[in-house]
């Protein structure tokens, strides 16, 4: 059967160059509307930065004053450095690893090598699952998958003010909500600790209990705030004898004068004590 190119469906594909000009459009359009209903500034934002959600476009917006386009451009701005900050300590640890098996292959001896072995196979790094398929000719396919034994998801952040800035060189607290995803329960000891970005004064939790599979947990950690105003990220990770594991916890800080974070918090510590 021939097909008439008349009729044939035209392609719909969308280059770079349309995706640009349609952002800038929207963004014009919706700053000439001039709209204040924080719930449609929140959706707009959540549209143009492909699914941000709720409590960080709030965040957004709110250092920007409600400024739509401002905080659409503050957002891909601090995701860019995340983004090459990330690539830079990744290629730096990779260097230090390369450096470290370098000095340490020819000072192994055989009984070293065989503990190694062993750790590197415990079940507490990982647990690896085996199966056999039978197929429709009467053959076997074999399949195997590793699953890590030891994990973490952020639930939510539970800090009190969030998204409230806070005034320069002033103690504030983060707390999150966290649940153990993984297959075992993490041992007494866990420390939440900094890895990277701006590092905000503050001391590393540790976890004093035993956190079963499936088990939320509230992890709250006091920071000071940077003595100069400014939007400031740090990204938190949790640490036990192995080393990092689970979600990259980030901070977003943003300092001002008149900031109210603080004293929403203090407010909020006083009726708990009523």
């Amino acid at each position: 059967m021939e097909i008439d190119d008349a009729t044939a469906p035209t392609s719909t594909t969308t280059n770079s160059g349309d995706v640009d000009s349609d952002c800038n459009n929207l963004l014009q359009e919706f700053s000439r509307l001039g709209t204040t209903d924080r719930d449609v500034l929140i959706s707009k934002m959540q549209q143009l930065t492909n699914g941000l959600s709720t409590m960080e476009s709030t965040f957004f917006l709110d250092m920007n004053n409600w400024n739509l386009e401002a905080a659409v451009w503050t957002y891909y701005d601090l995701a860019s450095q995340v983004a090459g900050n990330q690539a830079q300590q990744q290629q730096q640890q990779e260097q230090q690893q390369q450096q470290q098996q370098q000095q340490s292959e020819p000072q192994q001896l055989p009984e070293m090598q065989g503990q190694l072995n062993q750790l590197q196979n415990s079940q507490a790094l990982q647990n690896t699952f085996v199966g056999c398929i039978s197929q429709p000719d009467g053959t076997n396919q074999s399949w195997e998958v590793n699953l890590p034994a030891r994990f973490m998801t952020l639930v939510e952040d539970r800090t009190v003010g969030n998204g409230e800035a806070v005034t320069p060189d002033t103690p504030f607290i983060k707390t999150w909500r966290l649940r153990n995803t993984g297959l075992h329960a993490w041992p007494e000891g866990v420390v939440l600790k900094y890895v990277e970005g701006y590092n905000i004064q503050g001391e590393d939790v540790r976890i004093n209990q035993m956190v079963s599979p499936n088990e939320e947990i509230d992890v709250s950690v006091r920071l000071r705030s940077p003595s100069d105003p400014g939007c400031y990220f740090s990204n938190w990770r949790l640490h036990d004898a192995q080393g990092p594991f689970g979600d990259s916890i980030l901070i977003l800080v943003q300092v001002q004068e008149g900031g109210v974070m603080a004293v929403t918090q203090q407010m909020d510590a006083c009726h708990a004590c009523e």
